[in-house]
């Protein structure tokens, strides 16, 4: 039996799935168009504080199965090391970040979770207090989204997968957002919408996060990294 059956067997299922999609973050590797307007240690840096505050969030999230599905398989033991060993640990299987997605909300409602929730690593305020509203609202919603500054989104959640949210979607683009709760609205999903928040993909994105009010402890070491290099003004 592996390590992650183990884990699961001992595990007293709560119905409720976080699945967290993660990249190691190794300089060069996470964060490009953020390094083309810093460096690729600052752009590692930003990528490796926002994951931390989000494992520090969700580490205290209670009656959740926590999942952390990794980008490279190479990077698996890494990846364990640096998030202490907190979740169950898979690697992304599939051809897009659709599939890769789909394959990952399937695998979670075989184990018995009645609700999933699936969200990334580089929506720096992302909290526990968004994931427990929006796992609430599954409770009279087929479908929950947050969405995100650049037409993406930052958090889906659903109660059983549905293929057709994951499929002829344009990835990495702008209308990732409308076109899922477009085919929401074709399978007569009814949908909560979240709050709308920012990801970092670009220094103007870090640049205009970093004027918003709160969630100072984090902007405060990602300033410190950027002054250190002469990349801030502020």
């Amino acid at each position: 039996m592996s390590t992650n059956q183990k884990k699961e067997s001992e595990n007293n299922k709560s119905g409720n799935a976080l699945i967290v999609f993660v990249r190691y973050p190794e300089a060069g590797k996470v964060k490009t168009r953020l390094a083309e307007g810093t460096s690729n240690e600052i752009a590692g840096s930003v990528y490796k504080l926002c994951a931390e505050r989000i494992f520090s969030e969700i580490s205290s999230l209670k009656n959740f199965n926590r999942y952390i599905y990794y980008s490279e398989e190479k990077d698996k033991e890494k990846i364990i090391e640096w998030t202490n060993n907190n979740f169950f640990y898979y690697h992304q299987v599939g051809d897009d970040l659709g599939e890769r997605m789909f394959n990952a909300f399937e695998f979670v409602f075989n184990q018995q979770n009645r609700q999933a929730i699936i969200v990334g690593t580089d929506i720096p305020d992302l909290s526990k207090e968004i994931i427990l509203g929006a796992i609430y609202s599954l409770n009279k919603n087929n479908l929950v989204i947050g969405p995100s500054h650049d037409g993406g989104y930052y958090l889906l959640g659903m109660k059983k997968v549905h293929s057709g949210l994951f499929e002829d979607i344009e990835w990495s683009s702008n209308t990732v957002f409308s076109s899922t709760v477009q085919k929401a609205n074709v399978l007569n999903l009814k949908i909560k919408e979240l709050q709308m928040l920012r990801d970092i993909d670009t220094k103007n994105e870090l640049d205009n996060w970093l004027l918003q009010a709160g969630n100072m402890e984090l902007k405060n070491k990602i300033l410190s990294l950027l002054k250190k290099q002469n990349l801030s003004n502020l």
